[in-house]
């Protein structure tokens, strides 16, 4: 899938890919 997934951690940006993940 080419949809990115934003997750805000302690202040942190992680981009995490669905299937790579």
């Amino acid at each position: 899938n080419s949809n990115y997934l934003l997750i805000w951690g302690s202040g942190t940006k992680l981009i995490v890919k669905p299937g790579k993940f």
